[in-house]
């Protein structure tokens, strides 16, 4: 039927090139912007979606960050802990080197001597050793707690001990616990003292801590065997600590990585898929451009029939 008022395929090739330049609209977005999803429209779902996994993502990095400062943390403190380690296996020998009567009492005295510089560069060490300002060899409490994760689940905490040696008190009685005459300290690495003695039996001259006297070398050799034990106990313990923040840290890497690949096959554009839509609605234009203009050159008929 020939009418003027309504020219049918005209209005169907325009609905096509309406519809096909939203589809080119949609393809040229997705390859300029690489993603797939540029708005809320038609995959709400998915945007939504998508914005979680990065936030899963950002936070499993984050907490690989955190491990990782907590493990260069605990490596600081092991390496001065080593250090202060052969210091006392180099005052467990010089005990035993006392202990041989082929000494006399001044070779003793320069033994005590070194016994003593050793004892004062070990508290020297566990006073002045610190990472991002923090003296933890120098204090007995928790170094902190370490979040790799949003909950309380991802936390992972620390406790690190005092690793100086005892300190004398003032004007105390010879012989005595306080002035390191006695056992060491139950939960300590060590119970030594940073004075020497002159003279046996002298107070607040620190009499029970020397490598001078028979009997006193025979209590400082077992002090500083508990000291060795103790503190192998401790580098123990922070390796292990190292241990347990290393598989926090690959977990983690792994939850980000398969975090970061579900994401993108969610969010990522398909290059090959978008051109070969683009192509599709390039062509597609040009077809319903071209039959548009013919359903408008079928009305001329009609001034035909009224000629």
């Amino acid at each position: 039927m020939l009418a003027i008022n309504t020219n049918v395929p005209a209005t169907i090739a325009h609905n096509a090139l309406r519809t096909n330049a939203r589809s080119a609209n949609t393809a040229m977005s997705r390859l300029a912007s690489g993603t797939r999803i540029n708005s809320g429209d038609g995959y709400g779902s998915g945007m939504g979606i998508s914005t979680k996994m990065e936030s899963a993502s950002r936070v499993a990095m984050q907490g690989i960050r955190n491990v990782n400062d907590a493990i260069s943390m605990l490596q600081t403190f092991d390496a001065a802990g080593r250090k202060i380690l052969e210091m006392v296996v180099r005052m467990e020998g010089l005990v035993v080197q006392a202990q041989t009567d082929t000494l006399q009492p001044t070779d003793r005295e320069a033994l005590n001597e070194e016994f003593f510089q050793m004892l004062t560069a070990w508290s020297n060490i566990a006073a002045n050793t610190s990472w991002n300002g923090q003296a933890l060899m120098a204090t007995n409490q928790a170094a902190g707690t370490f979040t790799v994760g949003l909950d309380a689940t991802s936390q992972m905490q620390i406790v690190m001990r005092d690793w100086r040696p005892s300190s004398n008190q003032a004007n105390a009685t010879t012989q005595t616990s306080v002035n390191g005459f006695a056992s060491p300290s139950a939960g300590r690495f060590y119970n030594l003292v940073l004075s020497k003695t002159d003279s046996k039996g002298v107070a607040n001259q620190i009499a029970g801590d020397n490598v001078l006297y028979p009997g006193d070398i025979e209590n400082m050799a077992g002090k500083v065997a508990q000291s060795h034990n103790n503190i192998l106990m401790e580098l123990n313990r922070m390796g292990a600590y190292t241990s347990a923040l290393q598989i926090i840290a690959d977990d983690f890497s792994n939850i980000a990585m398969a975090t970061k690949k579900s994401q993108s096959q969610i969010q990522d554009a398909d290059y090959a898929s978008e051109t070969a839509a683009l192509s599709r609605t390039q062509i597609i234009s040009k077809a319903s451009t071209a039959m548009l203009a013919q359903a408008n050159v079928f009305k001329n008929d009609v001034m035909t029939l009224l000629n």
